[in-house]
């Protein structure tokens, strides 16, 4: 005799289902990435337009709080050392106002070489339409969002170095 499955549990999964899946579908939708203007490490200001005139984006949307997110964090330092100017790594830190002065010590003791930039107010974050961290993508030249990705487990770190080196394969 097969179990009655209560009607609950049926919506509460398709919900889940629906939840995830939207962040994705309203970004692709999009397919281009959003302007946006940041405060590095530095206090400098950047701007998506200025990092694309010299190559490819690889985005990622992080916090200190987001253990997956330090999880990944190592990756995406080894695809910038592998590629080197091929390629900008730009980690987005999420973390509030009251979290600010802990990242550049993080970021230098861990040794990154990637760029970090600051949304304290998760201005870029809404703009990109974005509900969880960490969140990675990967933009082409022409402002194309041609790699998408939430979340972090073990292993995602190879469907991040395939799609960037796809893309600088079809660069060339």
């Amino acid at each position: 005799m097969t179990p009655k499955i209560p009607k609950a549990y049926i919506l509460t999964q398709v919900l889940l289902f629906m939840l995830f899946l939207v962040p994705v579908r309203s970004l692709q939708a999009q397919k281009r990435a959003p302007e946006f203007r940041l405060r590095d490490l530095q206090g400098r200001s950047v701007s998506l337009q200025s990092l694309l005139k010299k190559s490819p984006v690889l985005l990622d949307f992080w916090a200190l709080w987001c253990n997956p997110c330090l999880k990944e964090l190592p990756h995406l330092n080894e695809i910038q050392k592998k590629f080197g100017e091929r390629i900008q790594v730009v980690a987005v830190n999420e973390d509030d106002a009251s979290n600010q002065s802990k990242i550049m010590p993080f970021v230098r003791g861990k040794g990154y070489r990637f760029r970090v930039l600051l949304d304290p107010d998760h201005v870029t974050m809404r703009r990109y339409k974005l509900t969880a961290i960490p969140t990675t993508l990967l933009i082409n030249q022409k402002k194309e969002v041609v790699f998408f990705h939430q979340g972090y487990e073990p292993g995602d770190e190879n469907l991040l170095l395939r799609a960037v080196e796809e893309l600088l394969g079809a660069e060339r």
